[in-house]
């Protein structure tokens, strides 16, 4: 069990149950999906609107499709467990952040990673069921811990 300790050594707080990173993964999973929904129509609007060639409209269409699936799901992560609270809006409604196994606060490049990691190694998360740590936050020395 991985547990923040304070200067006295008192623990503070202990590794989140997989209940409340599941409910949490939920609520990011809708905010992504609003926002990828979003900017994919107003995507939409500029390609139907726009006075650009069919050739300017796919590479837009083409790119923009990516930029949505890829990068805004980066970004969500990236920059809201780097942020104050450490926690994404998921997290945060249920008393959640991510810290580095020592307790220490995560900075950008490790958000950065964590996030792109995430992607990537999604398909590792259930190890949470059986009380391991999925393999990106295992390479990084990262955990969610429940805030006390």
């Amino acid at each position: 069990m991985c547990a923040r300790l304070s200067a006295n050594g008192a623990q503070v707080s202990q590794r989140a149950h997989a209940g409340r990173r599941l409910l949490a993964g939920l609520i990011d999973l809708l905010a992504v999906t609003l926002i990828v929904v979003v900017v994919t129509l107003v995507l939409s609007v500029a390609i139907t609107v726009g006075t650009a060639t069919d050739a300017e409209k796919q590479a837009v269409a083409f790119w923009g499709a990516r930029i949505a699936l890829f990068g805004l799901p980066w970004l969500y992560f990236a920059r809201l467990e780097r942020g104050l609270g450490h926690q994404t809006f998921g997290k945060s409604a249920l008393g959640l952040e991510v810290r580095q196994t020592n307790g220490a606060a995560l900075g950008f490049p490790r958000a950065a990673l964590r996030a792109l990691l995430k992607l990537l190694l999604i398909w590792s998360w259930p190890l949470v069921f059986v009380g391991q740590t999925p393999l990106y936050d295992r390479f990084l020395s990262t955990d969610v811990m429940a805030r006390a």
